[in-house]
C-alpha cells in the first residue's frame, strides 16, 4: 500500500495518475475515485487506459470480482478520516484491508496530511511519499517551470517492504527523486472534485447471532435468531458441556 500526501496542489493527483497509468497499460484492472482515461503507447501498441469507478458497496462486501486489481484512492481521509475512527465505516474497511494479501490488492492513496488518514490505515501503509512543487522552489523558478511539470519526491519505505527493513527517522533518510508530471496531465481532469460526502454513509451491518446454552450448548445462525425447544429434563444430576456426569463415568 502507498500513501501520497503533500499540501494543495504538490502534484498527488499527478502521481496517483501516474500509477494507475503504469499498472492499466499492462492490461491489469484499475478501480479509481477519480475518472483516469486516454492512450498511451506500450509495447509498440496504443493501449486504451479507462478506469473502472469505484464502488463502495463493493469494496465492503469483499465482493469477489476485487482481485488482483489496483484502488487508487484519491483524498481517501474524504472517506476514512482519523477523527472518525469509530465509525463503522472505518472500522469495516480497517478490516478488509488486514486481508488485502488475500486477494492481491494493491491500494494507493493521496491525502493532503498523514495524520489526517485513520491510524490503522497509516498502520498498514508500506511506502510514505510527500510531494512538492518544484515550480515553486528557486531552482524550479530558475528554469521557469508551471505549476504541475515537475513534482519533488521523497520517499519513505515505512514498513520495509522495498528495502528489508522498516524507516527508523534517526538513522534513514527518504529516497528523493524527481517526478515529470506533464506526461500525466493529459489523463486526469484537475477540477475533478471528490465527493466530501463519500465518509457519511449510514451503515447497517446484519451481525451474526449466536445463543449460549447454560448447560455448554452453543447455538448460532448468520441471519435469524435460532429457535430453542424447551429445555430437557437432566434431573438433578449435575451436568459438564451438556453430558450428565454418569455419562462420563461410563465413557459416553
Amino acid at each position: 500500500m502507498t500513501g501520497i500526501f503533500g499540501p494543495r496542489g504538490s502534484g498527488k493527483s499527478l502521481l496517483l495518475t501516474k500509477i494507475c497509468v503504469d499498472w492499466a497499460k499492462t492490461g491489469r484492472r484499475v478501480i479509481s475515485n477519480m475518472p483516469i482515461k486516454g492512450k498511451v503507447w506500450h509495447r509498440n501498441k496504443i493501449v486504451e487506459i479507462d478506469t473502472e469507478p469505484f464502488q463502495f458497496v463493493n469494496f465492503i462486501a469483499f465482493d469477489e470480482s476485487l482481485y488482483d486489481v489496483l484502488i487508487a484512492w484519491d483524498e481517501i481521509n474524504m472517506m476514512m478520516d482519523s477523527s472518525s475512527h469509530r465509525s463503522k465505516v472505518n472500522q469495516i474497511i480497517n478490516k478488509l484491508v488486514q486481508q488485502m494479501r488475500h486477494r492481491r490488492l494493491t491500494i494507493a492513496y493521496t491525502t493532503q496530511n498523514f495524520k489526517w488518514v485513520d491510524n490503522r490505515m497509516r498502520f498498514q501503509t508500506d511506502q510514505m511519499i510527500m510531494c512538492k512543487d518544484m515550480s515553486l522552489t528557486p531552482a524550479g523558478r530558475e528554469l521557469g517551470l508551471e505549476r504541475g511539470e515537475r513534482v519533488i519526491l521523497s520517499a519513505y519505505d515505512l514498513s520495509g517492504y522495498l528495502t528489508g527493513h522498516p524507516y527508523n527517522p534517526k538513522y534513514d533518510v527518504p529516497s528523493v527523486s524527481c517526478f515529470h508530471s506533464k506526461a500525466a496531465w493529459k489523463y486526469y481532469d484537475t477540477d475533478n472534485m471528490i465527493d466530501p460526502f463519500a465518509g457519511f454513509v449510514d451503515l447497517d451491518i446484519l451481525k451474526r447471532k449466536y445463543i449460549v446454552d447454560p448447560n455448554g450448548v452453543m447455538q448460532g445462525s448468520d441471519m435469524d435468531e435460532p429457535e430453542i425447544g424447551p429445555e430437557p429434563d437432566y434431573g438433578d444430576m449435575p451436568m459438564v458441556g451438556g453430558m450428565r456426569l454418569d455419562d462420563y463415568a461410563k465413557g459416553g
